[in-house]
């Protein structure tokens, strides 16, 4: 499973990571905005 979370939501990124997710890449959107790429093995 995977989704993507802004780099500046600490929050949500720490609470992705309490449930598991690891942060796989760092990213820019077509938007301009830094995501990071997360994903949960199943």
């Amino acid at each position: 499973m995977n989704l993507n979370v802004r780099v500046k939501n600490a929050r949500a990124k720490s609470v992705y990571a309490a449930c598991g997710f690891k942060i796989k890449k760092k990213f820019k959107k077509e938007n301009g905005v830094e995501v990071f790429s997360m994903e949960l093995e199943l």
